[in-house]
């Protein structure tokens, strides 16, 4: 699976990290009109624990790239500084916040200008995300999570959490924290950033919890790589109340639930939705892609899927609707400000793409 491969990489030389991540759809943060300390220009042109056993699947196949539609436009390709493998970003209501290894840079959703950037500690990995009037960073090699103004651009809070921090993600006074060598999750007050619960998934390892989102009735969904599993914790016990034996990238809307997965029920790379309550699966997709799955986002009416391109799919029929070619530009993707943004692993950009 890609998104595990990277982290082996990372753990080998101080490690990896994500979303929502990120990909996650999360609580937007108030609108900020002051803007950031200036930054030079970069717009380039433009219930108990167990396994759920999943029945057959009502699988869509999906039609050949030959008839399926761009879906989408390429709108810009945006400079933000370093060619970082992975990136990872999140959105609020005005900016797109994109990580880089000393910096967390704003993007002015309506222009896609560059206008601003928040000094940070030198760190390679990094997931971020908005919610509950802040932007929050993980710092994985100082095991924190980093609080941050988004008006005036500075850290608010240092927040010690649990070993190499990774994915994050905003409930309703809550905000979540994947503690990937602790195979744990960690819960934090955002009114008074402190540590209110830990809630352990399995045993301290390497390659454990990354990905986290919010998901429906408050839950939090958690991409667990070494156990090859998605599940979901019950803010109300502060426990894992199911597990779907699906690992890979996981996504909501707050309403539907899915995962891409680079070997799914046919062994090919696939977008399940699955039943939050259940864990079933309701529809599988194949996404027919090479190379792996490497992002999902959930929005703009349609599942948004980073491969070797951008796969839109239709949640309603579970059909693909759209291919979008990136020229090989893949990663983390979230929809923002009416347009979806893919992370472009590798390239000194992240790309902007209007659907159609």
């Amino acid at each position: 699976m890609r998104y595990s491969s990277l982290v082996v990489r990372a753990s080998v030389a101080v490690m990896v990290a994500i979303s929502v991540g990120a990909c996650a759809a999360t609580p937007a943060s108030p609108s900020s009109s002051a803007a950031l300390p200036a930054a030079s220009a970069r717009v380039s042109a433009t219930s108990s624990t167990g396994i759920v056993e999943s029945p057959p699947a009502s699988t869509s196949a999906a039609p050949s790239s030959a008839s399926v539609p761009a879906g989408a436009r390429i709108d810009g390709r945006i400079q933000v500084g370093q060619p970082v493998a992975p990136r990872w970003f999140a959105a609020d209501s005005q900016s797109l916040w994109v990580h880089e290894p000393s910096s967390l840079v704003r993007v002015d959703l309506a222009t896609s200008a560059v206008t601003g950037e928040v000094p940070l500690n030198s760190m390679e990995y990094g997931y971020d995300t908005t919610g509950a009037g802040s932007v929050w960073q993980t710092d994985y090699q100082n095991d924190l999570l980093l609080r941050i103004d988004p008006v005036a651009g500075k850290t608010l809070a240092s927040i010690p959490v649990g070993s190499q921090p990774l994915g994050v993600a905003v409930t309703a006074g809550s905000v979540w924290v994947a503690d990937e060598h602790d195979e744990a999750v960690t819960r934090v007050d955002p009114k008074t950033n402190r540590v209110v619960a830990t809630i352990k998934i399995g045993e301290p390892g390497p390659a454990g919890p990354q990905i986290v989102t919010a998901g429906p009735g408050g839950g939090v969904w958690v991409g667990v790589p070494n156990l090859g599993e998605v599940v979901r914790i019950d803010p109300a016990t502060n426990k894992v109340g199911l597990v779907v034996p699906w690992g890979g990238y996981v996504a909501s809307d707050g309403v539907e639930v899915w995962i891409a997965v680079d070997a799914g029920i046919d062994g090919k790379a696939q977008a399940i939705r699955i039943d939050p309550d259940s864990g079933k699966v309701i529809t599988a997709v194949d996404l027919d892609q090479d190379p792996g799955v490497c992002g999902m986002a959930v929005g703009l009416g349609s599942v948004w899927v980073t491969t070797g391109g951008l796969t839109r799919i239709d949640p309603a029929t579970g059909r693909i609707v759209g291919r979008l070619d990136l020229g090989g530009d893949c990663g983390n993707v979230t929809v923002a400000g009416g347009a979806v943004w893919v992370a472009a692993e590798g390239q000194m950009y992240v790309v902007r793409i209007s659907p159609q």
